[in-house]
């Protein structure tokens, strides 16, 4: 299910600067810096097969997940382990990606300093390190387990792959444009930071411990969600939705959506998703944003309540301007031109409300 609001469009009189910069960032992040991180992760992988570093630790971690409580993921693996490459580098990032083993693998006490082997397999497990750690995703990425402030703000504006930006892009931009209109710039560019934030924490309490890198901006984009939903309250927005091979556009107030969009990622969480995709980073970060939202919406004199409230003026025009044609032509001259120039006092450069107005003037 996709449910995506379509408020009005970007006035480029007054361009969206912040939502722009950031999507730009992300690209830039992207195309250059994470540019070869394929082959970073390949030159990585390829080290630490052609140094030995498998034969070395592959039996130590099938003995740890044995005393673990994973024994029939370690005779899984302990069947095939041998003989099948993809096996091999699939049961690498399973190594790599146990918090607990990789700790104590670099505390010395997996493989110990009276191990024969230990200065060659510390040299060499140094060196993959060194190696694995030049991937972008992996020293910026954040890892609840090796928490890092830098990592904290680095990681909103990495990507997996360019779908992954391409999809938070857009909703960055469909979502952002609006909310920078409403809060401006500086304060647009806090909060989007802020919610980020707040889907990091949500994320890192659901995943203690855990050292898989976190990394996108969907977290912070879900903030900005959050706090659209509140800011526009019980204002109708128009939305468009997408429910299997289903789509259509409907009118709803806006803050009847967050808890469906909470619904949805909840949904997607316990419903046996496999994905790498962060639903408690999600849900988190629309949390975060509803709160920040109602705490804008209620202290914050910088609102641009007049951009919130243009399409419920907008509506109210447009049933005025009828009213006014619908008088005109019952010939109720007075009732229209009451209409219509109270529709110039809001309108001085409407050219089809002068025209209306000449029109009635002609009646004399």
């Amino acid at each position: 299910m996709i449910i995506v609001p379509l408020y009005r469009g970007v006035d480029w009189r007054h361009p969206p600067v912040i939502t722009i910069a950031l999507v730009l960032v992300s690209c830039f992040v992207f195309f250059l810096l994470q540019g070869n991180e394929q082959e970073r992760y390949l030159n990585a992988v390829r080290y630490y097969f052609d140094s030995g570093l498998h034969k070395q630790e592959f039996p130590e971690y099938l003995k740890h997940l044995q005393n673990s409580d994973q024994p029939g993921k370690a005779d899984i693996y302990a069947r095939v382990i041998d003989s099948d490459k993809k096996t091999q580098l699939r049961f690498l990032m399973t190594l790599q990606r146990d918090g607990v083993f990789i700790k104590k693998l670099q505390n010395d006490q997996i493989i110990g300093k009276n191990h024969e082997q230990y200065p060659t397999w510390k040299s060499n497990r140094e060196k993959f390190d060194k190696k694995f750690n030049t991937i972008t995703t992996e020293s910026y990425g954040f890892k609840p387990g090796d928490a890092k402030i830098s990592s904290a703000f680095a990681h909103m504006f990495l990507h997996g792959g360019i779908g992954h930006l391409l999809g938070n892009m857009i909703f960055l931009f469909i979502i952002g444009f609006a909310v920078e209109a409403v809060l401006g710039k500086l304060m647009y560019l806090a909060t989007y930071i802020v919610t980020g934030l707040f889907a990091l924490g949500l994320f890192t309490l659901s995943s203690i411990g855990s050292i898989v890198p976190l990394i996108g901006a969907s977290g912070a984009i879900a903030g900005l969600m959050g706090m659209y939903t509140v800011l526009f309250g019980f204002r109708r927005i128009r939305f468009f939705y997408f429910i299997f091979f289903y789509f259509d556009f409907i009118k709803a107030p806006a803050l009847i959506v967050l808890p469906l969009w909470i619904l949805k990622e909840l949904y997607q969480l316990y419903s046996g998703d496999t994905s790498n995709v962060a639903y408690m980073a999600h849900i988190g970060g629309l949390l975060g944003g509803a709160l920040v939202g109602y705490l804008l919406y209620r202290w914050y004199p910088g609102l641009n309540t007049d951009y919130m409230d243009q399409n419920d003026q907008e509506e109210q025009n447009v049933r005025a301007y009828e009213d006014g044609i619908k008088a005109l032509s019952e010939l109720k001259i007075d009732k229209a031109r009451s209409v219509f120039t109270g529709l110039l006092k809001t309108n001085p450069n409407d050219q089809k409300i002068l025209q209306q107005l000449y029109n009635i003037e002609k009646f004399h």
